[in-house]
């Protein structure tokens, strides 16, 4: 019938909300591009300059304690023009907490100019399990060593650099419309996309962007 003939790859793209057929993953023509967390809130393509800039953060209680969950949000500006954003995505996050470990949960969203709000993906990572696989790693897609032997207990205090994996997405940031991250250490029951209790301790998380620190999104943004 054919189907041997056609592309290998067929996804929806929202925003667009149309199908897209391509040969090759990631696409060839990606243009991997970091969006560093900055002061402010601030999501944008430009590094901070300034050193040793005071990290943003939150102390977490844990669900015994609260049903409060705590975050910490980056936005772009609006969207000059169509952003498509089509494949694996990374978060390069300089963290520290004051005990030997903690949940750290990364979201994506789409807001609109009215203010409306869609969820677009998310990863989260147990923080003494930060350990790579260099052979296995790539730039936008790294690997884990999930195993007792490659569990890495934190350092209370010492800044690391945590390389969350996101759950790929294909999506069109419309003209008008801003990405936002947000950045939390625990999800209550009945989560749309995942549920992890985060620490049965209070948690003190510290999010470093400057310019020893440079926490960042790598997107795969297709040229349109």
């Amino acid at each position: 019938d054919g189907v041997m003939n056609e592309p290998p790859i067929r996804w929806f793209v929202t925003g667009d909300d149309e199908y897209h057929e391509e040969h090759e993953w990631p696409l060839a023509r990606t243009q991997w591009t970091d969006f560093y967390l900055r002061s402010f809130g601030r999501l944008s393509v430009e590094p901070e300059t300034w050193g040793e800039i005071e990290p943003d953060g939150y102390t977490q209680a844990p669900l015994l304690v609260t049903n409060k969950i705590e975050t910490v949000s980056y936005m772009t500006g609006t969207m000059p023009r169509d952003m498509e954003v089509s494949g694996p995505i990374t978060l390069y996050l300089c963290s520290s907490i004051d005990t030997d470990d903690a949940y750290i949960k990364a979201t994506v969203y789409d807001r609109a100019p009215d203010g409306k709000e869609r969820a677009l993906t998310h990863g989260h990572l147990r923080m003494s399990h930060r350990k790579l696989d260099l052979e296995k790693s790539k730039p936008w897609q790294p690997f884990h060593d999930h195993t007792e032997a490659g569990r890495t207990p934190v350092v209370p205090g010492e800044v690391n650099e945590y390389a969350i994996e996101l759950y790929p997405f294909m999506h069109v940031f419309l003209k008008g419309h801003v990405l936002r991250l947000e950045l939390c250490s625990m999800d209550l029951p009945g989560a749309a996309f995942s549920y992890h209790v985060g620490s049965a301790k209070t948690v003190s998380h510290k999010f470093y962007r400057d310019s020893l620190y440079r926490s960042r999104l790598h997107l795969p943004v297709i040229p349109r």
